[in-house]
């Protein structure tokens, strides 16, 4: 959360309360920095590429913001031809998509913070 939510929260309760932060919250944050790489990247490419092929990838949006067990073969098809234009994206999509499983893995809190850990480390690899 926001370092002003926090404050907040401590000027009114007291150092006494635990901050709690929902896993939702966390989710929406990071998943916005893919939406802002899509911008940019269509941006880019409404430039680059013909009308025609620009074209193709019309509801790529959609199928980005959809979970991958949800996907159909036109979905993937998208997908494929939007990662071969745009190669960060695809490194985007995999690590939300693998921040999404650490989240949606059932495991104690020493785990969690363990596969967060070696997540954050492969992001700092690539970057």
């Amino acid at each position: 959360m926001y370092d002003g939510f926090i404050n907040a929260a401590k000027e009114v309760f007291g150092s006494l309360p635990i901050i709690v932060i929902d896993r939702f919250h966390v989710a929406k944050l990071y998943r916005k920095g893919l939406d802002t790489l899509r911008v940019i990247d269509m941006k880019r490419l409404k430039e680059e590429l013909t009308q025609e092929e620009y074209a193709q990838l019309k509801g790529a949006m959609w199928v980005l913001r959809k979970q991958e067990r949800d996907l159909d073969a036109e979905d993937k098809a998208l997908l494929k031809l939007l990662f071969g234009y745009s190669p960060n994206l695809e490194t985007a999509y995999k690590l939300r998509n693998d921040l999404t499983k650490i989240f949606d893995t059932k495991t104690e809190r020493s785990g969690g913070k363990r596969r967060i850990k070696n997540w954050v480390a492969r992001v700092n690899v690539r970057s």
